[in-house]
C-alpha cells in the first residue's frame, strides 16, 4: 500500500508541473502564429509610411551634411589662403595662424551669430581684437579638429568686452548653451548670405 501511495504522490506532483506546461505550449501554438500574422498584417499595412519617414530622414541626413562641409571649406579656404583648397597642411595650424583665424575670419560670424541685430562697427571689432590677441593657443591638431571645436572658448574668452560693447548677456548665453560648432557657425553665416 506504501509502494502504491508513493506511486500516486508522484503522479500528482508530476501532473501538477506538467500539465500547466502543456496548457502553455497549447496557448503558444495558437496565439505565436496570430500574433506573427497581426505583425506581418501592421508591417505591410504600414510599409510605404515607414519608408517615407526613412527616405525623408536620409535626405535631412545628407542636407545636413552637405551643409557642414560649406564650413568645413571655408575653414580650408582660410586657413589655405585659396578659394579651392583641396589639401589641407598640418603646419598651417600654426598658432599665428589660428589667432588670424579666429580674428580675421571667424570673428564677425560669432558675433552676427549671437546677435545678428547689433551693427558691429570697426570700433567694436577692434576692441574685442585687442582682447582675442590675449587667447591662448587652440592647439588645433587637424581640420576635423578646427570644425568641430566649440564656439564656447571663444565667447567666454571675449564675453566681458562682448558685455561692455552692447551685445545683451541673455543672447551670449543662449548662444553658450547651444555650444555649437565652428564650422556650424560659418556654415550658418555662409547660409544666411554673410559671407
Amino acid at each position: 500500500m506504501k509502494r502504491t501511495m508513493g506511486t500516486v504522490g508522484k503522479v500528482v506532483k508530476s501532473t501538477f508541473i506538467i500539465q500547466p506546461i502543456r496548457i502553455l505550449i497549447i496557448i503558444n501554438s495558437i496565439f505565436l502564429p496570430l500574433l506573427l500574422g497581426v505583425l506581418i498584417f501592421i508591417i505591410l499595412k504600414y510599409a510605404r509610411e515607414i519608408e517615407d519617414i526613412i527616405d525623408k530622414a536620409k535626405k535631412i541626413e545628407g542636407m545636413v551634411e552637405d551643409n557642414i562641409n560649406l564650413g568645413i571649406n571655408k575653414i580650408k579656404e582660410v586657413y589655405a589662403g585659396t578659394s579651392n583648397a583641396v589639401e589641407f597642411s598640418q603646419n598651417q595650424l600654426t598658432f599665428t595662424n589660428t589667432k588670424i583665424f579666429i580674428k580675421e575670419h571667424l570673428l564677425r560670424p560669432i558675433l552676427e551669430y549671437i546677435d545678428p541685430t547689433i551693427t558691429i562697427t570697426t570700433d567694436i571689432l577692434a576692441k574685442i581684437k585687442t582682447k582675442l590677441g590675449k587667447m591662448p593657443d587652440m592647439n588645433f591638431t587637424s581640420l576635423l579638429d578646427v570644425s568641430g571645436h566649440s564656439i564656447n572658448d571663444i565667447i567666454l574668452f571675449i564675453k566681458p568686452e562682448l558685455i561692455t560693447q552692447g551685445f545683451k548677456e541673455a543672447l551670449i548665453n543662449k548662444v553658450l548653451k547651444e555650444d555649437r560648432s565652428i564650422a556650424y557657425v560659418l556654415t550658418h553665416v555662409i547660409m544666411n548670405g554673410q559671407i
